[in-house]
């Protein structure tokens, strides 16, 4: 297990614990950081341009960016505006607002429906969800690849 590894698996953690108020779940965040990891051999090249959809603090993002790609985007009701060295951080749900660029590969892990989340603005109805996957396909290169980790939605 590399240190990255080990990085994104405490950061999945510490990011339930201060948001959710949840225990520890170690053995459930090692299983979402592996998904990640795997993710990363579909990814086209270092830089490649990278949306997250739901990227909640930004820790995929940070995984990706010690892995060494640099173009980075995330989105989600939970982050504020900023941007970082080769990431930029957007507060938005484009199920509600318009959104714009063009991607190489487009990500997203258990966010697509929340149900009872502490923010309105990342809750998706159904509806919401077949408009998010309709934006991916607007927002994706040519060529570009869409991964979706969301277990049953």
């Amino acid at each position: 297990m590399s240190d990255n590894f080990k990085t994104l698996v405490s950061e999945y953690d510490e990011f339930y614990q201060e948001v959710y108020g949840m225990e520890s779940l170690l053995d459930a965040h090692t299983l979402n950081a592996k998904q990640i990891e795997k993710m990363v051999e579909y990814i086209p090249s270092k830089k490649s341009r990278i949306l997250e959809y739901g990227c909640a603090n930004g820790f995929n993002l940070r995984f990706l960016q010690r892995e060494g790609f640099t173009n980075l985007t995330g989105i989600d009701g939970y982050v504020e505006n900023k941007s970082t060295k080769d990431i930029e951080y957007i507060k938005a749900n484009f199920a509600k607002e318009e959104f714009f660029g063009t991607y190489d590969f487009i990500f997203c892990r258990g966010v697509l429906q929340q149900g009872n989340t502490h923010n309105a603005l990342i809750k998706n109805s159904d509806f919401d969800v077949q408009k998010i996957i309709t934006i991916f396909k607007k927002l994706l290169d040519k060529n570009g690849i869409i991964w979706f980790s969301e277990g049953s939605v």
